[in-house]
């Protein structure tokens, strides 16, 4: 998970070399619905970059997202063999249950030359859940990680961009889409449960479709 923050943070500090570009980053939120929802201990969190272009001088703003949250992390002591004379190693695991999230969406801005933006956004995109495992505290551990499924999601919403410095050019962005997504597979299970866990990373493989409310905190740097 450090690894993969660190990577947002390289690309956006990146995309900042952009020309006639918005860029961002933000706090993303997932509130899941329904047999999703049930299957989750808790909402999905995590952070997302976004590059923004307009087009033309329309009202009409093409977005693109990218994003990895996380909804399930827990850690215990293990005790390995590690050879045939019954030598064992206390093992440090750590576990994550995450997913990347990526989308393209339509952004129709209601008023362009105010402080306050309010606007309107179609988004197309999906999720793709994955399990990782890392151990501290000895070599004959070997760290993994197992994907899992993915999921089409589509849906409306809207938000507000907020002018910081009254000129243009930093901006805060609110926004809130309703999603409906497809059937895939995902592990969720009770990481309090340590000796169910160390079946593999496979265990506690859940099936549904990943209905949800996204929320998202983002701050813009317009480029123009």
């Amino acid at each position: 998970m450090k690894k993969l923050i660190l990577f947002l943070c390289v690309c956006f500090g990146l995309s900042l070399n952009a020309q006639n570009n918005a860029v961002g980053f933000g706090f993303n939120y997932t509130r899941a619905l329904q047999d999703f929802q049930e299957n989750l201990d808790k909402d999905p969190k995590g952070f997302t970059i976004n590059y923004a272009k307009g087009l033309c001088q329309s009202p009409f703003k093409l977005n693109l997202g990218f994003g990895i949250s996380m909804y399930a992390a827990g850690e215990y002591e293990y005790e390995m063999y590690v050879d045939q004379y019954g030598s064992t190693d206390l093992v440090t695991v750590s576990e994550e249950d995450c997913f990347y999230s990526y989308n393209a969406s339509l952004r129709y801005m209601v008023k362009q030359d105010t402080r306050l933006r309010p606007y309107l956004e179609g988004r197309l995109g999906g999720v793709s859940f994955f399990s990782s495992r890392m151990g501290n505290g000895s070599d004959n551990f070997e760290d993994n990680t197992t994907f899992h499924g993915t999921a089409l999601q589509t849906g409306l919403g809207g938000g507000m961009l907020f002018d910081l410095t009254k000129d243009g050019f930093l901006f805060l962005d609110f926004g809130v889409h309703a999603l409906r997504g497809a059937h895939t597979f995902y592990r969720s299970i009770d990481l309090e449960d340590q000796i169910q866990t160390r079946q593999g990373l496979n265990y506690g493989r859940k099936e549904s479709h990943t209905n949800n409310v996204n929320f998202n905190l983002s701050l813009f740097i317009m480029m123009d």
